[in-house]
């Protein structure tokens, strides 16, 4: 088991990632471009996930996560659907 830390940014003296490689984990963050590739990725070596992303050109994320996110019910996830 791995731990991976999800956070919005890493402050420049901030010992997260270090902390993080101790207890074999990784922090990533949202606030990187295409962050959700380095999810992807290590979600692939920990648990084998398979995903486009993992191996994906990073000129082609941008459109990859658009045509994903257009076809995701977010409406029914948040609770706003008609449902």
């Amino acid at each position: 088991m791995a731990t991976i830390i999800i956070v919005d940014r890493i402050g420049v003296n901030s010992r997260l990632e270090q902390l993080a490689r101790e207890v074999d984990g990784t922090a990533i963050q949202m606030s990187a471009g295409y962050w959700p590739q380095p999810v992807a990725r290590e979600l692939n070596r920990v648990l084998g996930f398979k995903n486009e992303l993992v191996s994906m050109k990073s000129s082609r994320i941008k459109k990859y996560l658009e045509r994903r996110l257009s076809r995701a019910p977010l409406e029914d996830f948040i609770g706003l659907s008609d449902e």
